[in-house]
């Protein structure tokens, strides 16, 4: 007989926070400042507080000023400087280029990719050209896309997938979702300590 695998999530008990990552216009504000709200959690937006940093007011005035590599290290610097506490992260597609600033946000807690097909990832930006998705010379949108979700997968502890939900009723799953997972965490870290002593 095959032996059973346990299934746990969360495994690493690290901060008390939940960041999100995942391509722009996935949805991740917008989903982050609603569950935060239905857990009762602070929220905290890394674009935010990149352009408090930088003095600019969006993302692609930033791209516009700097180099690929400048931007890398201004949203490394203010993703460093986050140290919050029982808080919902959402963070900018391009995080995951700086593994000093995934390395502290693993350390602040549990890491979900909001995962989003290429198709309406490229319809959203779209319609929103001021999102300042930077891409290097003869690369494109697919080629951006293929790069970042191994990245995300990479570094995510979860994937979480909204299809055709809209975004109140992805909240609430997502919400859901994240106290089943934080308490199936704690029962886990009871067992291994009974099991201790």
């Amino acid at each position: 007989m095959a032996k059973q695998m346990k299934h746990y999530a969360f495994p690493r008990r690290r901060g008390s926070n939940i960041t999100l990552i995942g391509m722009p216009s996935s949805g991740k504000s917008t989903l982050g400042r609603l569950t935060a709200r239905l857990l009762e959690r602070d929220f905290v937006d890394t674009d935010e507080v990149l352009g408090r940093l930088t003095g600019t007011a969006s993302t692609a005035e930033l791209a516009k000023q700097t180099d690929f590599e400048g931007f890398v290290r201004a949203e490394e610097a203010a993703v460093r400087s986050v140290l919050p506490e029982e808080t919902i992260i959402a963070t900018g597609g391009s995080v995951v280029y700086s593994a000093r600033a995934m390395r502290h946000l693993q350390k602040l807690g549990p890491i979900i990719y909001i995962k989003v097909p290429l198709e309406k990832i490229e319809q959203r930006v779209n319609l929103n050209p001021a999102r300042g998705v930077i891409l290097a010379p003869g690369q494109t949108f697919a080629d951006l896309f293929a790069t970042r979700h191994r990245l995300y997968l990479r570094y995510s502890d979860m994937e979480f997938t909204p299809e055709e939900l809209d975004v109140k009723t992805s909240a609430r799953l997502l919400a859901a979702l994240i106290e089943y997972m934080e308490d199936e965490r704690e029962r886990y870290y009871e067992q291994e300590t009974h099991r201790r002593y």
